[in-house]
């Protein structure tokens, strides 16, 4: 069908649809009248774009090899084949790009069409999507590429001329001419961190470019790059960014996903989550807690660890909170391990019946993006929970419901497997493994302290308030340093902003004016609700939630 037809067509169905839009409103038989004209408006911009149709793979190789063979004169429809398949992987042979009977001819080809000024729209386009194709790790027996390169930069304002009105993916050829350079690329790199992506992205589709192409991962790679140069600032505006591209270009999560933990953990917040890169990889590299998430080996350690400790910290707040059988929070467990929370590489947490079927948000919410990282607890009441971490060798058991000990284990006589999707209450609880427990009854601290001290556990220098000294002169001081610890440990207003941050609320600190600190939750009653209460909130039905 000629342009012409085509224009007349789009108009007078466009005229027709517009005459019917108010009947179609009474009549029924023209219900399907907006599908239609979302069809017209569809094929008219396809046609001014106006980018060939890629053939058929099955073609394409029937082309080559014809052309391999020169068994026969190739038709105009064979050569076009044969432009887009010249990065095909044709079973028993190599690449067209690198072969002598497959280049040689068809550069002859684009030559000889330059020097006549007659290109061949649809050949030079097979020709710019295998350019895009190759695998420039064979860049050094690349030479026919980058010959290719220099024809079609040199024969595209040829190619321009022969059309009387220019597709939509020459115009945006022709403002990105240094993707036929050596410089392709830098023109796109600042899109990501200054205007839209999607422009790029668009910009890229016009030109058929496959998902393996050297320029995604030039491009992407010199955005990663570009993180380390950036302020603060900017990293963090563009982290929602960059998970968009790595969910759009999965073969570069790897570079991606390295990249944004590694600028991450230079940051000021590296001890604060940040919620998406957490969940991203975790989807996509696993737990990093687990020695069998290899994935975590293409980052450092401290940055496995930085992103373990996330974890963990987070599992401490959901385990002291949502998951105990009273339906408060256990501040005074809480606080004591939050102590320790830099030294603790490996959680799990083993839910009970209750919890684990729970349609509660916030349980829902927990079981979906921690696949893998929780265990099913089997025996004893549907209400218990457990928390397994490990600090150094051993590890430490503790459990939601009251009258049980937090039970001590060397990893070098471990009755049960952490990491086991199903755990038994009994092996939980084995008195003949357990090298010692922590009896949580009054001025338990002080106890549980001297406990971890004599196994070379010490709490985090940062939080750390009390001294050595104190710690060993008797129990004659365990009262001081409980209330030492309850003043050091129970900050209501930052357990208030780890709360805020995790769930995306609002804050507002309003003291300095002799105001009050709030948290912009209007829900009253709620899990949220009744955590700020437990720590001493007041709510107002006109803000939320307020502390003096």
């Amino acid at each position: 069908m000629s342009k012409s037809s085509i224009i007349s067509l789009t108009n007078r169905l466009m005229v027709y649809l517009a005459d019917t839009s108010d009947s179609n409103k009474r009549n029924p038989l023209f219900s399907e009248a907006p599908r239609l004209r979302e069809q017209v408006i569809a094929i008219s911009k396809k046609f001014d774009e106006g980018r060939p149709a890629e053939p058929p793979s099955r073609e394409r190789a029937i082309a080559i090899q014809k052309l391999r063979r020169q068994s026969a004169e190739l038709t105009q429809k064979d050569w076009i084949r044969v432009a887009w398949g010249l990065c095909d992987r044709i079973e028993h042979h190599g690449l067209g790009m690198i072969d002598d009977r497959i280049m040689l001819p068809v550069i002859e080809r684009l030559e000889h069409q330059k020097n006549t000024q007659s290109i061949s729209r649809k050949f030079w386009f097979g020709l710019l999507h295998s350019y895009f194709s190759f695998d420039l790790a064979l860049e050094s027996i690349g030479e026919y590429w980058r010959k290719l390169r220099d024809l079609l930069l040199s024969s595209l304002p040829i190619l321009v001329k022969s059309q009387a009105r220019p597709k939509s993916w020459v115009k945006a050829l022709l403002e990105h001419k240094e993707l036929l350079t050596d410089k392709a690329g830098q023109s796109l790199v600042d899109d990501i961190f200054d205007k839209d992506m999607s422009k790029s992205i668009e910009l890229l589709a016009f030109f058929s470019i496959p998902e393996s192409s050297w320029l995604w991962k030039r491009v992407i790679q010199m955005q990663i790059e570009k993180l380390k140069s950036v302020s603060e600032k900017q990293f963090f505006e563009v982290i929602p960014k960059f998970i968009k591209i790595a969910d759009d270009h999965l073969n570069q999560t790897d570079s991606i996903l390295i990249g944004l933990l590694d600028r991450y953990e230079q940051s000021s917040r590296r001890d604060q989550s940040h919620q998406e890169i957490k969940d991203f990889a975790l989807a996509h590299w696993k737990n990093p807690q687990i020695k069998s998430s290899s994935r975590w080996g293409l980052v450092s350690d401290s940055v496995r660890k930085m992103v373990s400790q996330w974890f963990a910290k987070e599992d401490l707040l959901l385990f002291f909170s949502l998951l105990q059988d009273t339906g408060s929070v256990d501040k005074a467990r809480l606080n004591f391990w939050l102590n320790f929370v830099d030294q603790i590489d490996f959680t799990r947490i083993v839910m009970g019946n209750d919890a684990l079927f729970r349609r509660d948000s916030d349980f829902v919410d927990f079981r979906n993006k921690n696949k893998g990282r929780f265990s099913e607890l089997v025996g004893g009441a549907t209400s218990n929970n457990a928390f397994i971490m490990r600090i150094g060798q051993y590890y430490f058991v503790e459990f939601s419901e009251t009258g049980n000990a937090c039970y001590i284990y060397d990893s070098s006589q471990l009755s049960f497997d952490p990491e086991a999707k199903q755990l038994r209450l009994l092996e939980l609880k084995n008195k003949r493994y357990a090298i010692d427990r922590i009896l949580h009854l009054s001025d338990w601290v002080y106890s549980a302290l001297m406990k971890l001290g004599k196994l070379g556990i010490h709490q985090n220098k940062k939080t750390t308030s009390l001294s050595a000294k104190k710690v060993t002169e008797g129990r004659s001081h365990n009262r001081e340093v409980v209330n030492l610890e309850k003043k050091n440990l129970q900050d209501p207003i930052s357990a208030a902003l780890e709360l805020a941050a995790r769930y995306d609320i609002p804050t507002s600190d309003e003291r300095t004016g002799g105001g009050v600190f709030w948290v912009v939750h209007k829900q009253y009653g709620d899990v949220i609700g009744k955590r700020l209460i437990n720590l001493g909130f007041k709510f107002s039905y006109a803000r939320g939630y307020w502390l003096r």
